[in-house]
C-alpha cells in the first residue's frame, strides 16, 4: 500500500464520517450563531421560548429580527429628528474685495 491510497483512504473515510454526523443541515440563506451567556439566565430564556410555544431557533430570530427593526426605527426617528444644515449667509459685499470697504 502506497502514500497515495493510503491518503486517498484517508479521504474517503474523513468524507464518510461527515456524511454520518448527526443533525441536520441549514437551509440555504440561513445562518447558526452560538450564544454566550450564563447557565441560569439560558434556562430562563429555554423557559420562555417554551412559554411561546417556539423552538429555542426560531425564538432567537424572532428576538433578533425584532432587535434589528427597533435599530431601523431608531435611526430613521434620528435622521427625521436631525436639525436640517443651514449654510452660513455669506456677506454681501457689492464687489468690494475687503469688510473695510463695506463700512
Amino acid at each position: 500500500m502506497g502514500r497515495r491510497s493510503r491518503r486517498r483512504n484517508r479521504e474517503d473515510a474523513s468524507k464518510a464520517a461527515a456524511e454520518k454526523r448527526p443533525g441536520r443541515p441549514l437551509p440555504d440563506g440561513q445562518r447558526m450563531a452560538r450564544v454566550n451567556i450564563e447557565a441560569s439566565l439560558w434556562e430562563q430564556f429555554l423557559l420562555a421560548s417554551a412559554a411561546a410555544d417556539r423552538s429555542v431557533a426560531d425564538y432567537l430570530g424572532h428576538l433578533v429580527r425584532k432587535e434589528l427593526r427597533r435599530v431601523a426605527r431608531r435611526e430613521w426617528r434620528a435622521e427625521a429628528l436631525a436639525p436640517t444644515l443651514i449654510e452660513k449667509p455669506q456677506v454681501v459685499t457689492a464687489g468690494a474685495d475687503t469688510q473695510d470697504e463695506v463700512m
